[in-house]
């Protein structure tokens, strides 16, 4: 019975002109380029069409005010945490330890947490430090995802415990006393980067083309004199008697054999070594725990000298990373040679978690200021995308200071305690038997009874930044990918709300309950803008093109099975899709559709004369080759943006556009040639478009948009600022009225009038 599926499948494939025959198959080679996993995941979107599924989460706003502002790339919410659970910290640490290494544990008054996990910076690891979405925080989710149970005993004496420190650190702040809670270990003071726009700086460690630490050139003097002084008193540097992840140390750099400051990343036990990062350059190394020694106290009074730094508004390139976020060896070896050990000007956006974000200005060029952010989008290796809201907004609160204030750099104090103030804790009186330490066990004799233990169960963890499903066909339905699957946890790293992505699936489901859909094999897609429309165009069996109504461009597209030509119903309804495109197409666009189109006909059909393309003597790969180089040709083409997504009115409808309108496979590209009897792919048909409207007419229109887009947002700002009165007279660029005090401008604002012409042009 095998055997005869075997042949019934091998006769099935022969009559498309697939040969299963492994003789003829190519070599695999030792590694997958870049190109070569977009062209792959291309090739799964046409495999599995239509079973595409839009991604979709919270907006910006949202998303960032669920999580409480934390990095949604290493941080996790949890709920239902009782009052006390500060006092049981440790206890919820234990139930992430299988997940990965817990930084901090952020608790609010109400029933919520966030646990934040640490980046680990190991040269051991191609790259240096982890980039992206953490391991854990994935982990972490799918713990959620499979039910597995996060659980910790109550203990009603702990928290009586915790209850009577916190009345005593009420009273402490009342009264100005000097008791304090315990705090981690003591940081170093920084630089504070948040009053300049900008720095003269030295690159001294890159970790990747967008991650790299600095020195302000003006603190060289400093670092040579910190150097000397620490290598004068080599010999009278004590032994690190208990080293802990946190500490600030003195530490060994194996390359020059000199000692530097450090700060203990991670321990390692099994061969006792520890991961450092040195503060005042930035680079790191493992150490014997043998080798470190402790910091002196005057060195905790000196700022630490390396300041962490990412260029701004830029990521990987799709022709480079294929979709991922992770650079090329190409692009960090070109950062490198612009910028390391090489003085250079930083030209501060906003700092995020103590991290600089900046473009480099290269000044060394008489003639003009290079900037490295932009070389690296002009030599391909990147490209250009927006900052995160949290970098937006810290960007425009700086913006402010710096026009009332000085532009010098300042010095941030850690918030840690002193040795003698810590050693001043005061839990205060407690009853006998109790402990004078936090989270400590009970003395014996306190019988299991006696404690009062329940178990309280945390639910979560979520994420704000997870990305939802839906069927990108007319059903719009909910679709949950399996919990089996390495894509049942999706989160948007990259914070590319602004446009649409989807996911791919070999086999769909209805679940149950028969209200979502179940996602099996999925694959999500390159975050590309335009690509979705574009994988859609390509491998859907019928295309119709929607425009504006004056004809001047295309505004998106109707794919699926094509329509009853009697009725002009649509032959298959549920595998529809009504696409509304985020980037310019044209044309030329559709033309290059076509010829993919045309080349996967010559490939499973024939070359035009009834003749296969041969697999003996490599025809099949030519044609793959000349396949290959246009789907990339095709997803890689720089589009101009849509600032305004128009939807079409008449959604899911067939023949929409007069027959006077359309413009044939033949008349789009004269050098069609015929098409095979019975062509796997039909060629697609476009709309005669008004010639009289350029590119430039429609990036001119985009950028009035945006400019009036900006002028409302900014109108929005000023009526919010109720106390602070305007200084001259606003006008709206939409109504054309003025108005001279801020609630005029609310009242404005919140107008029918003005909504409707919100409605009309932002919409």
């Amino acid at each position: 019975e095998v055997d005869l599926l075997v042949r019934e499948l091998r006769s099935r494939l022969e009559g498309f002109n697939i040969v299963a025959d492994r003789s003829l198959a190519v070599k695999a080679r030792a590694g997958l380029t870049p190109e070569d996993q977009l062209t792959l995941k291309v090739i799964l979107a046409g495999a599995f069409y239509p079973f595409y599924f839009h991604l979709k989460r919270e907006d910006d706003t949202e998303a960032r005010k669920a999580l409480s502002g934390h990095d949604q790339c290493t941080t996790v919410q949890i709920m239902g945490m009782p009052p006390t659970a500060p006092a049981y910290e440790r206890e919820i640490r234990n139930l992430f330890r299988e997940c990965g290494k817990v930084k901090k544990i952020h608790f609010e008054q109400s029933t919520k947490a966030f646990v934040e996990f640490e980046r680990i910076n190991d040269t051991s690891k191609s790259g240096g430090m982890e980039t992206g979405v953490l391991p854990a925080v994935q982990i972490a989710l799918k713990m959620r995802m499979v039910r597995y149970p996060l659980a910790f005993d109550l203990d009603k004496r702990r928290d009586a415990e915790h209850v009577h420190r916190q009345s005593n650190q009420v009273f402490s702040n009342f009264y100005g006393t000097d008791r304090v809670e315990r705090q981690e270990h003591r940081g170093l003071p920084r630089i504070d980067l948040r009053r300049t726009q900008q720095v003269e700086v030295t690159i001294t460690e890159v970790v990747s083309a967008s991650h790299f630490w600095a020195h302000l050139t003006s603190n060289a003097n400093d670092l040579q004199t910190l150097a000397e002084w620490i290598e004068r008193r080599r010999q009278s540097f004590k032994p690190l008697k208990k080293p802990m992840e946190g500490m600030v140390c003195i530490a060994l750099w194996s390359t020059d054999m000199n000692l530097y400051r450090a700060r203990i990343d991670a321990i390692h036990g099994h061969d006792n070594t520890a991961q450092v990062t040195f503060m005042d350059y930035g680079n790191c190394a493992r150490t014997p725990l043998a080798e470190l020694k402790e910091c002196p106290e005057h060195l905790y009074q000196i700022c630490q000298q390396a300041i962490e730094c990412m260029l701004a508004g830029i990521r990987p390139s799709v022709a480079e990373s294929g979709g991922s976020s992770q650079w090329s060896q190409r692009a960090v070896q070109l950062f490198s040679d612009m910028t390391y050990d090489r003085r250079i000007w930083a030209q501060v956006y906003s700092v995020v978690d103590d991290i600089v974000r900046c473009d480099l200005i290269d000044t060394s060029d008489a003639s003009c200021d290079i900037s490295v952010a932009q070389t690296l989008i002009n030599r391909n290796v990147a490209e250009p995308c927006a900052e995160s809201l949290t970098s937006q907004t810290i960007h425009e609160t700086m913006a402010m200071v710096l026009q009332q204030g000085s532009q010098e750099p300042g010095i941030i104090q850690p918030t840690d305690p002193t040795p003698k103030a810590a050693e001043k804790v005061d839990w205060g009186a407690a009853p006998d038997g109790w402990t004078d330490e936090p989270g400590s066990t009970m003395e014996p004799g306190w019988s299991r009874m006696e404690e009062e233990v329940d178990e309280v169960r945390i639910k979560g963890p979520y994420s704000s930044y997870e990305l939802n499903l839906y069927s990108a066909t007319s059903s719009h339905f909910r679709a949950k990918i399996e919990r089996d699957s390495v894509n049942s946890v999706a989160i948007d790293e990259l914070q590319t709300c602004g446009f649409e992505r989807i996911a791919v699936a070999a086999n769909v489901g209805l679940a149950p309950s028969g209200f979502h859909m179940v996602v099996r094999e999925s694959t999500i897609m390159p975050s590309i803008r335009g690509l979705p429309a574009l994988l859609t165009m390509i491998f859907c069996p019928q295309l119709e093109m929607r425009c504006d109504e004056k004809k001047l461009y295309y505004t998106g597209c109707l794919c699926g099975s094509g329509y009853n030509s009697s009725t002009k119903d649509a032959a298959f309804p549920e595998h529809d899709i009504e696409m509304t495109f985020d980037v310019h197409f044209d044309q030329e666009d559709l033309i290059e559709i076509n010829a993919i189109r045309r080349g996967v006909n010559i490939a499973l059909m024939d070359g035009g004369q009834n003749e296969r393309v041969k697999w003996v003597g490599g025809p099949i790969n030519r044609v793959q080759t000349v396949q290959r180089e246009k789907i990339l040709k095709l997803v890689q083409r720089e589009r101009a943006i849509v600032t305004r997504t128009e939807r079409y009115e008449d959604e899911y409808k067939w023949c929409r556009i007069h027959r006077d309108r359309i413009l044939g496979p033949h008349e789009l590209d004269p050098n069609l040639k015929e098409s095979v009897t019975v062509p796997f792919f039909n060629m697609h048909s476009g709309i005669r478009l008004q010639q009289s409207v350029s590119k430039e007419a429609v990036a001119d229109r985009d950028r009035e948009f945006e400019r009036n887009r900006e002028q409302v947002q900014k109108l929005y700002r000023l009526a919010s600022r109720s106390d602070a009165p305007l200084t001259e007279v606003v006008a709206c660029p939409l109504c054309k009225t003025s108005v001279g005090t801020p609630r005029e401008l609310l009242n404005h604002l919140n107008s029918r009038a003005h909504r409707d012409q919100e409605k009309q042009v932002f919409v």
